[in-house]
C-alpha cells in the first residue's frame, strides 16, 4: 500500500509541477503579447502625432481670415470649403436612406439564401475596390456619356453619386451592426404587445439603434471629407473661383482634399506650399471634429436610450 501511495503522491507532484510550468509559460506569453500590443499602439500613436505635429506646426500660421474667406486658387479656401460641405451633405442623404434601408432588410427581413449571399459578396467586393476605379466609373457614367461626349460634365452631382457608390457598403455594414446590436428583448417585447414586424422595426428597433446609426453616419462623413481620387474624375480637379456660392448640383467644384492635390501637382510655388499646409490643417481639424462628435454623440445617445441618464 505504501508503494502505491508513494506512486500516487509522485504522480500528483508531477502534475502539479506541469500545471505550474504551464501557468508560468502562459504568464510569460501574456507579458510578451502585452508588450507587443503596447509597442504597436505606441507606433500608431507616434505616427499620428508626427503627422498632426508636422502639419499643424508648419501650417497653422497660414490659416487666416483672408485664407478662409478668399477664393484665389493658391491663397483662398472658401470655394473648396463650401464644396466640401455641399458634397458631404449631398452624399450622406442617399447613403443614409439607402444604407439604413438595406441594413433593415438584411438584419430583420432577409432569410439565409442565395440572394443574401450574393448581396454580401457584392458589398464586400465593392468595399475593396480602389476609389480611383469608382472615380473612373463615375467619369464614364455621370461626367461623360460612356466616354462619348459630355453628360453632366464635371459637377458636384457626379461627385456625390460617385461617393455614394464608394461608401454605400461601409454605411450598410455599419448600420447593420448598429441594428444587430439592439437586444433581442426589444423585438420579443414588441411582438408580445401585438406589434407587427414593421411596427417593431420603426418603433422599437430603430429608436434603440439611433446612437449606432449616428456614429456610423459621422464616421462615413469623415471618409467622404478625406476622399480624393474618386472626386478628381467627377467633381473636377479645380473648380471655378467665381460664382461658386450656388446650390446648383451641376456646378463643378473641388473639395479640400482635391485642392491639396491640385496645389501639389499643378502649382509648386511658395504660395501653393503655404496653401497646401493651411488646407491640410483645416482638413485634419474637420476630420478630428467629426470623429470626436461621433464618439460624443454616440455615448450621450446610448446613455439616453439605455436609461442611464435622464
Amino acid at each position: 500500500m505504501s508503494s502505491i501511495a508513494e506512486s500516487l503522491v509522485k504522480t500528483m507532484e508531477k502534475q502539479t509541477q506541469v500545471r505550474a510550468a504551464r501557468r508560468q509559460r502562459a504568464k510569460i506569453t501574456n507579458q510578451v503579447m502585452n508588450g507587443v500590443f503596447w509597442l504597436v499602439a505606441a507606433i500608431v500613436l507616434s505616427a499620428l502625432l508626427f503627422v498632426l505635429g508636422y502639419v499643424v506646426l508648419n501650417g497653422y500660421s497660414y490659416v487666416t481670415v483672408k485664407f478662409l474667406t478668399g477664393s484665389d486658387f493658391a491663397t483662398g479656401i472658401a470655394p473648396q470649403l463650401f464644396n466640401t460641405l455641399y458634397i458631404t451633405v449631398g452624399a450622406l442623404i442617399p447613403l443614409f436612406v439607402i444604407g439604413v434601408s438595406a441594413a433593415i432588410y438584411v438584419s430583420e427581413y432577409a432569410r439565409q439564401g442565395w440572394f443574401l449571399n450574393i448581396l454580401r459578396f457584392a458589398s464586400d467586393t465593392l468595399t475593396s475596390v480602389p476609389s480611383i476605379v469608382i472615380g473612373l466609373l463615375g467619369f464614364l457614367l455621370f461626367v461623360t456619356n460612356f466616354g462619348n461626349g459630355p453628360r453632366w460634365g464635371f459637377s458636384r452631382a457626379a461627385g456625390i453619386l460617385a461617393l455614394t457608390i464608394l461608401n454605400l457598403p461601409w454605411m450598410l455594414r455599419a448600420a447593420e451592426d448598429a441594428l444587430r446590436a439592439v437586444p433581442k428583448d426589444f423585438r420579443e417585447a414588441s411582438m408580445a404587445l401585438g406589434a407587427n414586424k414593421f411596427q417593431t422595426v420603426t418603433r422599437a428597433i430603430l429608436p434603440a439603434a439611433i446612437p449606432g446609426l449616428v456614429t456610423a453616419t459621422l464616421i462615413v462623413a469623415g471618409r467622404i471629407i478625406g476622399e480624393t481620387a474618386a472626386l478628381i474624375y467627377t467633381s473636377g480637379e479645380a473648380g471655378p473661383t467665381a460664382g461658386w456660392f450656388t446650390l446648383n448640383p451641376f456646378f463643378a467644384g473641388d473639395t479640400l482634399s482635391v485642392h491639396i492635390y491640385s496645389l501639389f501637382a499643378d502649382n509648386p510655388t511658395t504660395g501653393a506650399y503655404q496653401g497646401r499646409l493651411a488646407t491640410a490643417v483645416l482638413l485634419l481639424v474637420l476630420i478630428i471634429v467629426i470623429n470626436g462628435t461621433a464618439r460624443f454623440l454616440g455615448q450621450r445617445l446610448h446613455q439616453r436610450f439605455s436609461g442611464k441618464k435622464a
